[in-house]
C-alpha cells in the first residue's frame, strides 16, 4: 500500500514538471540588429572659380639708336671751321657744341654738359683727342644728336692724306669743294672708274657721263687752298 502511495506521488512530480516546461514561454531568437544604412551625403559640387588670366603686353622698349646725322635726316648739316665752332661754347645760353673726328656734336641738352663743361672739358673745342682718350671714348657720343661737319680747309698736297686706304677716310675736290666720299658704295676702298680719291678731280669728272653732279650724294666738308 505504501509502495503504491510512494509511485503514485513520484507520478505526479513527473507529470508537474512536464507541465511546467510546457508553460514556460520560449525565449524568442535573438533578432540580428541590422546595422544602419550610410546614408550618403552627396559631393557638394563647388564650382571651380576661372581665375581670368590677365595677359600683360610685353613692354616694346623702342631701341634707342643714334641720332641720324643732319644730313640724314633731310636737315641743313652745319658746316662750321674750328674758329666758328668756338662761338657755340654753351655759356650765357648759347648752344655747346664739340667736334670730334671731324664731326659736330651737340651737347646743349646734355646733363652732363651743364654750361657746356663736362670733366674740365669745354664746348665750342675740337675735342677729338680728349674724347678719344676718355675711359667711355666716343661710345657715348650715340646719345647725342650729329650736326654736322667740321670745315676743313686743305691743300692739294694735304688732301693726299684722305685718300680711303687703310681706313683713312677718302676725300675728293672738285672746283674749289672738298666733299667726303668715304660713305658712297661706290668709292670703296678710295677708287672709284679709276679715279683715286686724295686728288683734285675737277677735270676727270668734267669728262665723265655723269659729271660732277653726282656729288650731290656726298657730304660737302670743305674748300681747297692754296
Amino acid at each position: 500500500m505504501f509502495r503504491s502511495k510512494k509511485l503514485y506521488a513520484l507520478a505526479l512530480i513527473l507529470a508537474a514538471g512536464v507541465f511546467l516546461a510546457g508553460c514556460t514561454p520560449a525565449q524568442p531568437a535573438a533578432t540580428a540588429t541590422a546595422a544602419p544604412t550610410a546614408t550618403e551625403v552627396p559631393a557638394i559640387e563647388v564650382p571651380v572659380t576661372e581665375v581670368p588670366v590677365t595677359v600683360v603686353p610685353a613692354t616694346e622698349v623702342p631701341a634707342t639708336d643714334a641720332p641720324a646725322a643732319a644730313e640724314e635726316a633731310g636737315e641743313e648739316a652745319l658746316l662750321l671751321t674750328l674758329e666758328e665752332l668756338k662761338a657755340f661754347d654753351g655759356k650765357e645760353g648759347r648752344r655747346a657744341y664739340v667736334a670730334v673726328d671731324g664731326f659736330i656734336y651737340d651737347m646743349t641738352d646734355s646733363n652732363f654738359w651743364g654750361d657746356g663743361v663736362h670733366n674740365g672739358q669745354q664746348a665750342g673745342n675740337d675735342l677729338t683727342q680728349q674724347i678719344n682718350e676718355s675711359p667711355h671714348g666716343v661710345g657715348n657720343l650715340a646719345r647725342v644728336p650729329m650736326i654736322g661737319r667740321v670745315k676743313v680747309e686743305l691743300s692739294l698736297e694735304e688732301l693726299k692724306a684722305f685718300d680711303g686706304k687703310e681706313g683713312r677716310r677718302a676725300y675728293v675736290a672738285v672746283d674749289g669743294i672738298i666733299f667726303d666720299v668715304t660713305d658712297s658704295p661706290l668709292w670703296a676702298s678710295g677708287t672709284h672708274n679709276g679715279n683715286q680719291a686724295g686728288q683734285d678731280l675737277t677735270q676727270a669728272l668734267a669728262g665723265a657721263p655723269h659729271g660732277p653732279e653726282k656729288l650731290e650724294n656726298v657730304v660737302e666738308i670743305g674748300v681747297l687752298v692754296e
